[in-house]
């Protein structure tokens, strides 16, 4: 698990900001299907984000606010049996 350090009245897309300068272009082209500055943020399939365990495109939006609690989850979506 990895903790980032955030400003006060940070959202999910200064979050992302932070991974993709850390992680690189790899990270968002494989994780972002949509980057918009300060706007939204569209997930790629299959990956899946949490915020406390709620799925994060149901959040204000998709860019929640954040707080200093808070636990964002990056999954990978995969079928099988």
């Amino acid at each position: 698990m990895t903790k980032w350090e955030l400003s006060d009245q940070s959202h999910f897309h200064d979050l992302i900001e932070q991974m993709v300068a850390e992680f690189g272009t790899a990270f968002a082209e494989v994780t972002l299907a949509e980057h918009e500055d300060h706007g939204t943020i569209k997930i790629k399939s299959p990956v899946r984000v949490l915020l406390n365990g709620m799925a994060l495109e149901s959040l204000e939006g998709g860019n929640p606010p954040l707080k200093d609690s808070d636990e964002v989850a990056f999954l990978m979506m995969s079928a099988g049996g």
